[in-house]
């Protein structure tokens, strides 16, 4: 469904010919599985980084509405 759109379809192949180059320009001769380890948890690391961030700029965001949710009691007044 995402790659209907000529415009998706462009993004998703420039997203994986970065894939790629990334792929390509971190080889080295001297890698092996030692590094794995380290690989491993510098994705997750990263990964966490980025949820949290996006976490604090959703809370930013949502902050700046003046706008108070409205809230529904089960309970009788």
């Amino acid at each position: 469904m995402l790659l209907l759109t000529p415009m998706a379809a462009a993004a998703f192949n420039a997203l994986a010919d970065l894939f790629v180059f990334v792929v390509f320009s971190t080889d080295c001769e001297d890698c092996g599985f030692e590094n794995l380890g380290l690989v491993l948890f510098g994705g997750v690391f990263a990964a966490i980084a980025v949820g949290v961030l996006l976490t604090v700029i959703r809370l930013r965001l949502r902050e700046g509405k003046t706008e108070a949710p409205a809230f529904i009691s089960i309970k009788e007044p």
